[in-house]
Order: structure tokens, then C-alpha cells, then sequence
């Protein structure tokens, strides 16, 4: 009687671990995602070799509040979502373009607009694209995931209930997700020139031209003012202290590739720098690791010129630089997707509204930036 409930014990132990190892078998993914509103970590979980559904749990920071200086601290909420692959392309270049969306739940404790924290608890929605490389495991994609929940928040001596709008507005905000893939084929193809390098050195694509998308968090700012107010006083600042401001980047740029390992670009378009708007007149010079103009590489980085106030805010031009590294993946021959992370900087001289003598006015910032761009 008791070798049977040994055996039997056995069996239900060699059952929870063959059904275990089926699961970890299959592929997984671990990345991290951004937009304006939210910053966070997810992991997903397919449900077969074939890729065709997947299980996307997610821990996200909500960043509302933070952007305007309102909390000190970040919301946080937890979701999961089961999402279903309806498109999924092969390039010819090996790598993959596949398209999911999918239902879901999300719980959590932040703040929405204009309200103080609270629980939240709603329905979750997710579509997005996303393109694998065929040599590294790693995927890059945009999505947008809306909420459709309610937030319960105290106002005074009162429990308040109201639709979360910021939930909403997530379905206009895209965001980046890049993921690290666990368990995913890679095909190891490159790119084989059909002729030696001196051969071919003037047959690359010469000009080149793209459009580049990056959010900007700002984090430090240093202020120096000494001006004389409409009252006759005499106002004087100088300080640095970190900031959290959150802005965004649209350029677009005409370069030319001097050689395969460098390319010399302008880029021009609108730059949200600070509290400011810009109009940006940036050269930037790129370099390359690797000869091969066709293959997926790695590369670096620094641009820099002058910015264009919109808003009439700053007394003359703003100097915009920023730095850092990036991997390029290759759709195509002449179709090239770029995912970069740096370092940006600035300095301007603000108007001061209320100063008949302005003696000094100075402001500059850092920040990061993460970017991704497309370019042919």
C-alpha cells in the first residue's frame, strides 16, 4: 500500500516536471519598452515553436506627474496580455516583420490626470509590429496599448471613482519596445558581397536620407539668471539640480556615405528641448564597425548645430548636441532600421519676461536619448 503511494507521488512529480520542461522549452522573450507615458519591463512566453500566440506579462513605471514635477515618485501597474500573430513576412535578408494583437487585464497603484494616486483596474488592448533580425536575437517594434479601466482615488474625506483617462490617451502614444529572444532559430545568414571591396568601393549607395523618431527624459538642468524685475529688484539665480522632463524628437535628414564606414548627414525637423521647441540645424557624423553596407552593425555617433526657437522664448539660437551608439538592422539592401541610445545636451539663453536688465541668462540641460529611425 505504501509503494503504491510512493509510485503514485512519483508519477505526479515526473508529470509536473515533463509539463514544466514543455513550457521552458518554448521561446521567450525578455525586453523593455517607452513611450511619454509609461517605462517598463515585460516578458513573453510563446505558446508553441511555430510562434503563432504568446503570453506578455508586464511590469510598467507610470510616468505621469513625474513629467511636469507634480510626484516625486512613479505610478506602478502589472498587466498580462495573450496575444495572437496574424502577420509574420520573411525579408530577404533573413529577418522576420510579424504584426500581434491580443486582449487583456491590467492592476495597478498610479495617478491619472489631474487626480492624486490611486487603484486601478481595467481591460487592456495591444497591436503593434515587430522586426526579428535573422543574426542576433534580438526584436525592436512599436506598439500602442490602450486601457480601458476605472481609477479610484481619494479627493478630501472622499472616494472618488472616474474612467482613467489616461488610459485613452495611451491608444494615440506609441511605444518602443525592444526584447531580447530567448529559444528563437536564428538563420546566421549575411550579407555576401559578389565582388572584393576595392572593386566595389564606388558602387554603394553614395546619398543617403531618413526620418528619425527619439524620446528625450531630461533629468539634469542648470539655471543662471542675474536680471533687474519691472519693480526695480535686483534678481539673481545659479543652481543645478536634477529634473524630469519629458520630450520628444522628429527629424529628418539627407546624408551621404564618404566611405563604408562613415556617413555625414544634416537633419532638421522639431526638437523638444527643456521647456522649449526647437527648429534644429544638426550635422552629424556616423561611423560604422564592419565594411559590409548590406549586413546588420553596429555604430556610433555625434551631432550637433544650432536650434530655432519657435515660441520667440529664447533671445538667440540654441546650441543642440548629443552622442552615442547604435545597431543598425537591415531590412532590405537600401532599407536600414536603426535603434540608438546617447546622451544629449543643449544650451540657450531664455527670455526673461518680467526683466528690464537682463545681465545674464543661461540655461542648459543633459538628458538621454533613445531613438529609432528608418533610413534608405
Amino acid at each position: 500500500m505504501r509503494s503504491n503511494k510512493i509510485i503514485s507521488a512519483l508519477l505526479v512529480l515526473l508529470t509536473i516536471f515533463l509539463s514544466a520542461s514543455s513550457l521552458f522549452a518554448q521561446p521567450k522573450s525578455f525586453g523593455y519598452n517607452v513611450s511619454h507615458f509609461t517605462a517598463g519591463f515585460n516578458y513573453e512566453h510563446w505558446t508553441s515553436p511555430e510562434r503563432q500566440s504568446f503570453h506578455n506579462v508586464g511590469i510598467n513605471l507610470d510616468l505621469d506627474g513625474l513629467l511636469y514635477n507634480a510626484v516625486k515618485v512613479p505610478g506602478i501597474t502589472a498587466s498580462y496580455v495573450y496575444e495572437f500573430e496574424f502577420l509574420d513576412k520573411t525579408l530577404t535578408n533573413g529577418g522576420n516583420i510579424s504584426m500581434f494583437a491580443g486582449p487583456g487585464a491590467t492592476l495597478g497603484w498610479t495617478k491619472d490626470y489631474k487626480t492624486s494616486f490611486g487603484v486601478l483596474a481595467g481591460i487592456k488592448a495591444v497591436v503593434g509590429f515587430e522586426y526579428s533580425s535573422a543574426r542576433i536575437p534580438i526584436s525592436v517594434g512599436c506598439r500602442v496599448a490602450p486601457v480601458l479601466g476605472l481609477h479610484t482615488y481619494k479627493a478630501g474625506d472622499t472616494y472618488l471613482m472616474s474612467i482613467y483617462k489616461n488610459g485613452l490617451v495611451k491608444a494615440l502614444t506609441p511605444e518602443l519596445t525592444i526584447k531580447y529572444d530567448i529559444g528563437r532559430q536564428l538563420d546566421g545568414l549575411t550579407f555576401v558581397r559578389e565582388e572584393d571591396d576595392s572593386e566595389a568601393e564606388g558602387k554603394f549607395p553614395r546619398v543617403t536620407f531618413g526620418i528619425d523618431l527619439s524620446y528625450n527624459p531630461q533629468s539634469l538642468i542648470y539655471s543662471h539668471f542675474n536680471y533687474t524685475d519691472e519693480d526695480g529688484t535686483r534678481m539673481f539665480l545659479n543652481e543645478a539640480r536634477p529634473c524630469f522632463i519629458s520630450k520628444a524628437t522628429i527629424l529628418a535628414n539627407v546624408g551621404v556615405n564618404v566611405s563604408r564606414q562613415v556617413n555625414l548627414a544634416l537633419y532638421s525637423g522639431y526638437i523638444g528641448i527643456g521647456r522649449y521647441n526647437l527648429v534644429p540645424v544638426q550635422f552629424r557624423t556616423t561611423c560604422f564597425l564592419g565594411k559590409n553596407t548590406g549586413g546588420e552593425r553596429m555604430f556610433v555617433y555625434v551631432d550637433g548645430g544650432p536650434g530655432f526657437d519657435i515660441k520667440h522664448q529664447l533671445s538667440k539660437p540654441a546650441i543642440v548636441g548629443s552622442t552615442g551608439v547604435g545597431y543598425r538592422f537591415s531590412l532590405d539592401r537600401l532599407t536600414k532600421l536603426d535603434i540608438g541610445l546617447g546622451l544629449y545636451a543643449y544650451h540657450c539663453s531664455p527670455i526673461i519676461p518680467d526683466s528690464v536688465n537682463t545681465t545674464i541668462s543661461t540655461e542648459c540641460g543633459a538628458g538621454l536619448r533613445l531613438s529609432t529611425a528608418l533610413n534608405f
